[in-house]
């Protein structure tokens, strides 16, 4: 459903209501290519949690992990916060499986709103950050899709996501 409010149901993942607007339309209110096949998932969130021993991943995390992380305190007035956000709640990884970087923070204190301004600043450098390394490192760099997740308590959030080739790919 194009231009319509998210709908969804918390329990002890996240469930999509059948009017749903996908994070694949990134705001844009036009599919990202491939989004419709894939769409993340609690195991994928899992296996980005766990840390990473690839030098590459790593270090295409960790680029991308501070220019959020930068742009995300510099949006502190938008987000209702004073508090400097870093690494213990904004955090990237990545699932081999599905070749998906994720993104995600458990500050819990944003509202809706907020929430959806932070997910479309995680979903714009996650999504620049693959594209990068896809043109540094061609096809020897295995991601190509990117997914932004809030996580409270024992729930997620799966708030965009999208397939990331070029930069024309990535959100505004």
């Amino acid at each position: 459903m194009h231009g319509g409010a998210a709908q969804g149901t918390w329990q002890d993942d996240f469930v999509t209501g059948a009017g749903c607007r996908t994070a694949a339309e990134d705001g844009a209110g036009q599919e990202t290519a491939g989004a419709q096949d894939w769409q993340p998932d609690e195991d994928g969130l899992g296996q980005a949690m766990i840390p990473s021993t690839d030098s590459a991943e790593i270090r295409v995390a960790d680029g991308a992990a501070r220019r959020i992380i930068t742009g995300t305190n510099g949006m502190r007035p938008t987000l209702g916060t004073d508090r400097v956000l870093g690494n213990e709640t904004i955090k990237v990884g990545f699932d081999p499986a599905d070749s998906v970087m994720y993104v995600w923070s458990d500050y819990v204190e944003w509202n809706e709103q907020q929430v959806e301004a932070w997910a479309g600043l995680a979903a714009q450098e996650a999504c620049r950050a693959l594209v990068r390394e896809r043109e540094s490192a061609g096809s020897a760099w295995p991601y190509s899709r990117y997914a932004v997740a809030e996580i409270g308590g024992s729930h997620y959030l799966m708030i965009r996501w999208g397939t990331a080739v070029t930069e024309t790919d990535c959100p505004a």
